[in-house]
């Protein structure tokens, strides 16, 4: 029997991937993973607890890439297309339509994705585990949209929508110029939009990586920049929190230096890090708790109620930090770790990148930081793990 699965991530972007950790008593999983390379051909492989390989499937070419979740006993891949396949790899249905497919989420039966129909068009999508549309929510925007980004809680969906600003320099008529922007949009449990609030409490600003929904707060990582289309001319990158009336409660600003990875929140914890390698660990009421520099940090963190995981690039150094940012234990790989790990049951799952570009592996620990074992890959891009926990 398949119990609904708890670690979703987006799969083809280790920037923006995604653990959502809770606990479950099964001892049975299912690891999956995307693969891409340079020829644009993707594959879908399984692995067991103990690491070994159950099956693997290549998937259909496509212009972008694949993003993969789980749902209970489905496994969802979108890309020009949606996919549904079962634990075994085969396909149980497909979802078709104009646009470009991104970003899908589950929760409560519902599988949510984001279609872009269109450069100022975008619509959030619900569809059930038979293939059944079940309602959409269209979104126009008077700039041209680039990416989106969904979280739910409670039934109500919150949408990160980023686009760019095109205009001519007026001293330079010749120069154009573009420049971040973005909105937050609301949507309620009914499928109706209740508000629609423009990113940035100061200036246009895109949103960078997944937007997390948080007992009574939104927690939105958030750039700002202006180039030339040649040179960056203006950047800078802090953390929102809003209310779940839309309204401004805090925000924590990282200056110049970029996020390396989406925002881990659990319980009154936020945890950010930034590509100047400074994990930044603050409560839920904006308040720096403390903050670390690591060399050459340049992942994304996956954290429980035990610890916090992130690793560090060049360095190839992954760590492991409670709550009140010690370090529990570190261990030293063959190569690049700054990929989002995966925490489950007591595994701890990260992608390591060889420095000499011969191959990649998924290091397993556990939470002491023994390594329980390695999985080489043989392709240039893997993605995030999604883990599915069941009872056989």
């Amino acid at each position: 029997m398949i119990n609904e699965n708890w670690s979703t991530t987006r799969g083809n972007n280790a920037r923006t991937g995604f653990v959502d950790i809770s606990q479950h008593e099964e001892k049975e999983y299912l690891i999956l993973f995307l693969s891409h390379n340079y020829q644009g051909k993707s594959c879908l492989r399984a692995l067991n607890g103990n690491g070994k390989l159950q099956w693997q499937k290549n998937l259909e070419a496509v212009s972008g890439e694949h993003d993969l979740i789980a749902a209970q006993d489905r496994i969802i891949t979108c890309s020009d297309k949606i996919s549904c396949l079962d634990i075994n790899g085969n396909e149980i249905w497909d979802h078709k339509e104009k646009g470009v497919f991104q970003n899908p989420i589950y929760s409560g039966g519902t599988i949510l994705v984001v279609s872009h129909p269109g450069p100022h068009e975008v619509s959030i999508i619900g569809m059930d585990l038979d293939g059944k549309k079940i309602f959409e929510v269209p979104i126009r925007t008077e700039y041209r949209i680039t990416d989106s980004f969904l979280s739910i809680k409670e039934g109500v969906i919150y949408c990160s929508i980023n686009g760019m600003l095109e205009y001519y320099d007026p001293e330079h008529s010749s120069l154009k110029v573009q420049e971040s922007t973005g909105e937050l949009t609301k949507i309620n449990s009914d499928h109706r939009i209740e508000w629609r609030k423009k990113a940035g409490s100061e200036r246009p600003s895109m949103q960078f990586g997944a937007t997390i929904a948080n007992k009574d707060l939104i927690v939105v990582p958030r750039e700002h920049w202006v180039g030339d289309g040649n040179e960056l001319l203006e950047q800078e990158s802090f953390l929102e929190c809003y209310n779940l009336d839309g309204s401004l409660k805090w925000r924590y600003d990282t200056r110049e230096s970029r996020f390396s990875g989406v925002p881990s929140c659990l319980e009154d914890l936020v945890i950010i890090e930034t590509s100047d390698g400074t994990v930044h660990m603050l409560d839920t009421e904006g308040k720096l708790l403390s903050k670390e520099k690591y060399p050459c940090l340049n992942g994304a963190c996956a954290m429980d109620k035990d610890l916090s995981v992130f690793g560090t690039y060049i360095y190839g150094t992954v760590h492991a930090i409670d709550k009140k940012g010690k370090i529990l234990w570190e261990y030293k790989t063959e190569g690049n770790a700054d990929n989002p790990p995966a925490i489950f049951d007591d595994h701890i799952l990260i992608r390591v990148e060889d420095q000499w570009c011969t191959g990649n592996f998924f290091y397993c620990f556990d939470k002491s930081g023994k390594v329980r074992w390695k999985f080489q890959l043989d392709h240039l891009y893997d993605s995030a793990p999604v883990v599915i926990g069941y009872n056989k």
